[in-house]
């Protein structure tokens, strides 16, 4: 499931960039992208840990 979300976001994300460069201007490409990673961040930061876990304890 998460490679195939990430398959359809690498086939989306250059018509999402197109629009906002063209619509928004080239400023708000880096605030997307921006706040895009922390996002991301955050996610990694605030999610379950799972190092030394094997996949049947975070399941």
């Amino acid at each position: 499931m998460t490679y195939g979300i990430g398959r359809f976001s690498n086939v989306l994300r250059p018509f999402i960039i197109s629009f906002v460069y063209t619509g928004f201007r080239y400023l708000n490409v880096f605030i997307l992208i921006s706040l895009v990673w922390i996002v991301s961040g955050l996610a990694i930061f605030f999610g379950p840990r799972t190092s030394k876990r094997s996949l049947e304890e975070i399941n």
